[in-house]
């Protein structure tokens, strides 16, 4: 076959062979090239491509763009606590187009059971079972963009959790994107371990400055331990020219747990794709997802649930508002193995659209090979109830405020889900912000409810 390389991938065969000759292990070095090479066979997803028949990706291609160079942008104090969406209570790793600033980190000390530090730097110290932990990241079996963050990552964190360690405050990873002149791209790579009995409380903000074109492609990979447990908090508020696109992969064993709460809150062209692989017999995993777009914003979530073992569970349940022209995507599998009895799966879609040219494609799946499960799937796409609307306006609600209420108590359900009270907070306040009417007098009417 043929590799397709044209002026569409150029640009990123071109950004590869300049960091020739790489930095670190021999081990690295390959793994790279070969990720290098599916990238080049593979080419960017075409509109006829099964998985991306909802997101053109046309955009993208008729840009150029190139790595971040050695001097990162600089963030001030002032600017990172607007910046913020809380205030961090734990500890803190801020990275401006993926290079760690290490003046506005709080990173925990070495010898405490948890170790975060930049991933390049974890590999070129030869951390103990990165060169497995990196490498595996091809298994989750996602497109070429995994590849090319494979072949192309420069930052990141890497971060470890001893066995038996809790870490109960969140650790808050602040990635900021900022391309004035639209010509970057960042893939940056996490990658996180937990050993046995641990627990990690995440939030993982991806935030774009400006509205120009840029390209930022992150991947993070978990590795879940036995009776180890991970809550994670995933934002998205990238710039309006923006590309986001990002694979997320989790490997849980024995009665581990995982719950993830994605909140996609802009952005001009957004994918997510969500691989859970439950290994272990009791697993339990968790995937929630809020998108509100408005204007000509794109959202895809693509997600994949695998039971491969006996008495796991997984509950997903993602919901999209969406206004103006917004386009929102959902493609959800639950696999269930013919080892994996006793399964217990719910997956559930839910959109609303508040204008005429709104659209949302919905796609549940489940795909069943044991016999002793229960597993349910659905989707739902509606507007704004009436009856509701009728209900608030005759008790003196305005309008306007009227529909914010209603939306806001369509996805109240995953913001109140929060266990962070100043992140919830900030997730609430960049809710109503993004949505349109009278929000002001909304939050008086919540706020007296």
């Amino acid at each position: 076959m043929t590799a397709p390389t044209t002026a569409d991938t150029q640009t990123f065969l071109d950004a590869y062979e300049a960091r020739k000759p790489m930095d670190g292990p021999e081990w690295l070095a390959a793994f790279q090239e070969e990720s290098m090479g599916s990238f080049r066979a593979a080419g960017l997803p075409l509109p006829g491509n099964e998985e991306w028949k909802y997101t053109n990706l046309a955009g993208l291609r008729k840009r150029e763009f190139d790595l971040p160079g050695a001097q990162p942008q600089q963030v001030t104090a002032a600017d990172l606590s607007e910046l913020l969406i809380c205030e961090p209570t734990g500890f803190l790793a801020v990275f401006v187009n993926g290079t760690l600033s290490e003046e506005h980190s709080r990173l925990p000390e070495a010898g405490s059971g948890f170790e975060v530090e930049p991933l390049p730097a974890a590999i070129a110290r030869g951390a103990a079972g990165l060169e497995e932990l990196v490498t595996s990241g091809k298994t989750f079996g996602f497109g070429p963009f995994a590849d090319l963050n494979s072949a192309l990552f420069h930052s990141g964190a890497c971060i470890h959790v001893a066995r038996g360690v809790e870490i109960k405050e969140p650790l808050y990873l602040l990635h900021i994107n900022n391309s004035p002149d639209g010509s970057l791209m960042m893939h940056p790579r996490n990658v996180v371990c937990l050993e046995e009995g641990a627990r990690l409380n995440l939030i993982e903000d991806y935030l774009g400055l400006g509205d120009s074109a840029y390209l930022s492609n992150p991947f993070t990979h978990f590795q879940v331990a036995p009776n180890a447990g991970v809550v994670h908090y995933r934002l998205v508020r990238e710039g309006e020219g923006s590309f986001h696109i990002s694979n997320l992969g989790v490997r849980q064993g024995n009665d581990s747990t995982f719950a993830s709460h994605s909140f996609c809150l802009s952005g001009g062209v957004v994918r997510n794709d969500v691989a859970a692989f439950l290994e272990g017999e009791g697993a339990e995993c968790t995937l929630n997802g809020l998108t509100v777009g408005r204007g000509e914003e794109h959202v895809d979530n693509h997600t994949r649930i695998i039971h491969s073992r006996p008495n796991c569970n997984s509950w997903e349940m993602y919901k999209a508002v969406l206004a103006e022209k917004a386009h929102g995507v959902f493609n959800g599998k639950i696999y269930v193995a013919q080892d994996a009895q006793k399964t217990d799966a719910k997956q559930s879609n839910q959109a609303l659209l508040l204008s005429d040219t709104a659209v949302m494609d919905s796609k549940p799946e489940l795909e069943i090979y044991a016999d002793d499960v229960k597993c349910t799937h659905g989707a739902t796409v509606g507007q704004l109830n009436e009856d509701g609307l009728f209900y608030l306006r005759s008790r003196g609600v305005g309008k306007e405020a009227a529909r914010v209420l209603l939306v806001y108590a369509f996805a109240s359900d995953l913001v109140s889900g929060i266990e962070h009270p100043g992140l919830k907070a900030g997730v609430e306040a960049l809710l109503f912000e993004k949505l349109p009417g009278d929000c002001e007098s909304a939050g008086v009417a919540i706020g007296a409810a």
